[in-house]
């Protein structure tokens, strides 16, 4: 019996009220962090991790060079950046956007 046949008959206790056959993710997440097994263990009957290509991105601004290094300057200053200045910043953005498409 595959784990996900032992979490789908338990969350039909669980969850008996409702009509839906669907978890969410979150609580998918929290069966497999209380089982002690990563998530795509509900999922993978298999007795080896399943071998997983890595994902190929494409080549833009900022992967390398002086423009990377420029974008992790950003990221790093956005992240220490408080929520009402991340608002106040994308709220700049937007104006100074619009104003370069209707002078265009």
């Amino acid at each position: 019996m595959s784990p996900l046949s032992i979490v789908a008959g338990h969350s039909v206790r669980v969850n008996g009220a409702c009509r839906s056959s669907y978890l969410a993710i979150e609580t998918l997440e929290k069966i497999a962090r209380a089982l002690e097994v990563p998530l795509y263990q509900l999922f993978y009957d298999g007795e080896t991790t399943p071998a997983v290509e890595p994902l190929k991105v494409a080549a833009g601004w900022g992967s390398t060079g002086r423009d990377g290094r420029t974008l992790e300057k950003f990221r790093r200053l956005l992240r220490r950046t408080s929520a009402s200045d991340l608002r106040l910043l994308l709220f700049m953005a937007q104006k100074m956007s619009q104003n370069k498409r209707s002078a265009e």
